[in-house]
């Protein structure tokens, strides 16, 4: 809770004034949900590279073929969804898939629509596809996330509050991006289980889960 109530300034409230909850899951996340780590491709830098790009939608594809569809992947930043979508739309399409991208196929509401229609759909998304989206049932049976979700520092937001807390001598990213992206994390998993009876599987394409120190705060979020 630390995060939230420094964000909103309820820390400064007497300690004994705040009364946190966490109310348990409905769902049982070790039966019906599995984790899984890609850990032999390039680890991304701040800008996309050609040979990211097209071994991660060669990872993408096998993965949609693998489950006929049913998947959703989300993406941090636009350059490297619409890349992959121009690698795979024909490769995808030849083998039966749907390919449905946000901001090209439709509004948010058609695409999730679209989606739900068919079995054999791919869903591309990145920032509000994170969170918010609600597709219940046999449709959505995988999650592949290609990056974690770190905020993008030359964001004017971002960029703001990493030199406030400088100024403060606080880490910035232990005490923001971290845990920011930790917050998008555990939303980006939560759009697969939506029911008790729903089960499935998320793919993380990123092997720093793994192999960096901070994996273990992202791994420790989630209800598994």
């Amino acid at each position: 809770f630390t995060f939230f109530q420094e964000r909103v300034g309820i820390d400064r409230l007497k300690e004994k004034t705040i009364q946190n909850l966490i109310v348990p899951s409905p769902f049982d996340y070790t039966r019906q949900a599995r984790l899984l780590v890609v850990n032999d491709l390039p680890v991304p830098g701040p800008q996309p590279e050609k040979k990211y790009l097209e071994d991660i939608a060669g990872a993408i594809e096998t993965i949609a073929l693998e489950v006929g569809g049913r998947t959703l992947v989300l993406f941090t930043s636009y350059q490297a969804m619409n890349h992959c979508r121009q690698l795979l739309l024909p490769r995808l399409e030849e083998r039966g898939l749907v390919l449905l991208v946000q901001g090209m196929d439709g509004s948010r509401a058609q695409l999730i629509q679209a989606f739900k229609n068919s079995q054999r759909s791919v869903l591309f998304g990145t920032g509000s596809l994170w969170e918010g989206i609600d597709i219940p049932g046999s449709a959505l049976s995988c999650v592949v996330m290609v990056k974690l979700p770190f905020a993008n520092p030359n964001q004017p937001v971002f960029a703001a509050r990493k030199e406030e807390m400088e100024r403060e001598s606080k880490d910035w990213f232990r005490h923001y991006s971290l845990p920011a992206a930790v917050i998008t994390f555990k939303q980006g998993f939560g759009r697969l289980i939506r029911t008790v009876s729903d089960y499935g599987v998320v793919v993380v394409l990123d092997s720093r889960l793994v192999n960096r120190r901070y994996g273990r705060v992202f791994l420790n979020s989630l209800p598994l």
